[in-house]
């Protein structure tokens, strides 16, 4: 998760210096996708269920990447521009980038969800697609069981 994560924002900030490093990017994660295709289902063991947690600190890199990209987008713009207007432009971007990072991490409630929707779905658990689906210890999503 953290080289995936690692390697996009690699690409995202040197891709635009340099255009063949999205090449190298769509190799790689073409070459990664085929091996984790078969490594996961595979190759792995079950595990608890921890993709939002990783989700989620995958977002917020990317978003700490982003401030990386301006950074240096704006180094450059001032570098080759004749004046100084160019780059404060840029750089202004940065109160956008810092203030969607805040209402990212506190306006979502990914960790828990409101009460009314929990008990709706708790309501929903018992429902006619509940005798279908197969009693064997795993949870199995009720939108994936084959309706006869």
């Amino acid at each position: 998760s953290a080289r995936w994560t690692t390697n996009m924002v690699i690409a995202i900030v040197y891709g635009t210096l340099c255009p063949p490093m999205w090449i190298l990017t769509a190799i790689n994660f073409a070459i990664t996708r085929l091996a984790y295709g078969y490594l996961i289902p595979y190759a792995e063991t079950k595990k608890p269920d921890l993709g939002g947690v990783f989700f989620v600190s995958q977002l917020r890199h990317l978003h700490h990447g982003l401030v990386i990209y301006v950074v240096l987008m704006t180094g450059v713009v001032m570098l080759r521009a004749t004046t100084f207007v160019p780059a404060a432009l840029s750089g202004a971007s940065l109160v956008y980038i810092f203030y969607a990072l805040n209402r990212f991490d506190n306006h979502f409630s990914w960790e828990r969800l409101p009460f009314q929707e929990l008990a709706t779905a708790k309501g929903k658990a018992h429902d006619a697609s509940f005798e279908k689906r197969p009693q064997t210890g795993e949870y199995v999503q009720p939108e994936l069981v084959e309706s006869s």
